[in-house]
């Protein structure tokens, strides 16, 4: 183990930190990062431990897609979903019909990931106009996750959920149903760490106020969240970590080197991944 690197985790205990990307399946990362657009889940595996999967918010998957993903991945390897769009944007978290469906057909879709203990929350990413006015919406969109056997994180868009009157209110609400606040680094919302449930989950979006995500981390920006980040695994905190900045590939090139900073053993890297033009690409 190198000097100031983390110590694994007991056998049995989930690991203190992961660190990964939003999404996995993007061609402008063959040649900054994949060698080829073949296999790119089994590419990406060899380097990083978890990935957040947000297609689920514009497409709920096949069941029998999310057992090949599944069974593509290596035992230590864990998923975050994004919760589908036609709950929290279309249907604004209210109990209707189509959103009683959506969640039945996204229970489906994750079971796979579920029974192989792969999965380790849902990403509730709120609507930007989705105010505090909904909470009562939101703890029964929760609470159900919840008696689904749904760990959640739940990210908000609008500042009335943390504005000083509401703060309170809004933490105790994610406390009661389990759900950890998603922390942000966004130009929208200041990326404050409040905890609320386990795992504390970090999403760095990019700080380019026209284009979130077209952005690439300076090292000292890394530097001061691993400050951060260390001092939460310092206090006995499990985190995951997502880079959602994924033009140019800078997404795992962050990740990377975020990983370098706080010490995490390298897992692998894509130097020797065999190329052949008949691979399947997951």
């Amino acid at each position: 183990m190198v000097e100031g690197s983390l110590p694994p985790a007991p056998p049995g205990h989930p690991r203190p930190l992961r660190i990964g990307c939003c999404g996995w399946s993007y061609r402008e990362w063959v040649g900054p990062f994949y060698r080829s657009a073949e296999k790119m889940l089994t590419q990406y595996a060899r380097v990083f431990d978890l990935v957040e999967m947000d297609s689920t918010f514009y497409r709920i998957p096949e069941e029998r897609t999310m057992r090949g993903i599944a069974s593509t991945v290596p035992r230590r390897f864990r998923f975050t979903v994004k919760l589908p769009g036609t709950v929290t944007h279309d249907e604004f978290v209210r109990d209707t019909p189509r959103a009683r469906e959506a969640l039945a057909d996204f229970g489906r879709a994750v079971a796979p990931l579920q029974e192989r203990g792969l999965l380790l929350l849902v990403l509730v990413q709120l609507a930007p106009s989705f105010s505090s006015d909904g909470a009562d919406d939101l703890e029964r969109l929760l609470g159900e996750l919840r008696d689904r056997g749904l760990r959640t994180a739940t990210e908000f868009r609008h500042a009335s959920w943390i504005e000083e009157s509401e703060l309170e209110r809004t933490l105790s609400l994610l406390r009661r149903e389990g759900s950890s606040y998603t922390v942000v680094d966004e130009p929208l919302l200041p990326p404050v760490i409040h905890k609320t449930a386990q795992p504390i989950y970090v999403r760095l979006h990019g700080r380019n106020p026209e284009h979130w995500y077209d952005y690439e981390y300076s090292e000292g920006e890394l530097a001061e969240w691993s400050d951060r980040i260390r001092g939460l695994v310092d206090e006995g905190e499990e985190v995951l970590v997502v880079f959602n900045n994924h033009p140019h590939g800078y997404a795992p090139r962050n990740a990377q080197r975020f990983s370098a900073l706080m010490g995490l053993t390298r897992r692998g890297n894509l130097e020797n991944f065999p190329l052949s033009p008949n691979s399947a690409e997951l």
